[in-house]
């Protein structure tokens, strides 16, 4: 909360106090929860099922008050679960390169859960993309929260069964109990990003997933101390 909510208000107060000409902030599609349908929209009911997400919504909305109050020259971005090369695999890590880098050692994904939960994987390629079209659009979209993913959600199982398939695997994945907190749905409507700056992701679940585990075999990973 100190980091993301605090943090983000001392930058807003350092942009408002400098005259700086944008700020962009990363939200997360954390600040939803679950989906009441499966698409969310931008207007989307805000219900963060985690300690994280409230921090996160905290910042996301103090971010539009500045705007709404200051004119503050904000873009608030909310993203959809991004993965790709040099994220992080060990530790609090994000579940793909997880379930990756142990499929490169041989080892089952572990699932939390009954693994039915799903998200919308942006790879990071489009993450990027999104970004740079928000920098490029900026004056048409400041004090707006918007999304940017796939449109598409994929389950956790589907997730490792196509992982486990990409590696040459003759396992099963390992369930483990649920984790407190999580979220049971995420998926983008990305309808209002495509309309105001032309916002489309190029890259399907499996492209990304193929890539990613290219660059695992490849062991790019250890250069970047992922060893």
């Amino acid at each position: 909360f100190e980091i993301n909510a605090l943090g983000t208000m001392n930058v807003l107060e350092a942009v408002l106090q400098n005259n700086i000409e944008l700020m962009v902030y990363a939200s997360s599609s954390e600040v939803y929860g679950s989906s009441e349908d499966k698409m969310m929209n931008e207007n989307h009911v805000l219900n963060p099922a985690s300690p994280y997400g409230a921090s996160k919504l905290a910042a996301d909305r103090m971010c539009f008050a500045y705007h709404s109050t200051y004119k503050l020259p904000v873009v608030i971005v909310r993203c959809f679960n991004t993965y790709g090369i040099r994220q992080a695999d060990s530790g609090y890590a994000a579940v793909i390169p997880q379930f990756i880098r142990r499929a490169i050692q041989g080892l089952p994904p572990i699932i939390y859960g009954d693994g039915k939960q799903t998200r919308d994987y942006m790879y990071v390629k489009d993450t990027v993309s999104a970004y740079d079209t928000v920098l490029n659009n900026y004056r048409k979209l400041l004090g707006r929260a918007l999304n940017f993913g796939t449109g598409k959600d994929v389950s956790i199982s589907e997730i490792a069964g196509r992982i486990i398939k990409l590696c040459d695997l003759k396992v099963l994945p390992v369930y483990a109990p649920e984790r407190p907190g999580e979220v049971k749905r995420l998926c983008a409507d990305t309808s209002l990003s495509k309309r105001l700056c032309g916002f489309e992701s190029k890259y399907d679940i499996e492209q990304g997933l193929r890539e990613l585990v290219q660059w695992y075999r490849e062991g790019r990973y250890e250069a970047w101390g992922y060893s």
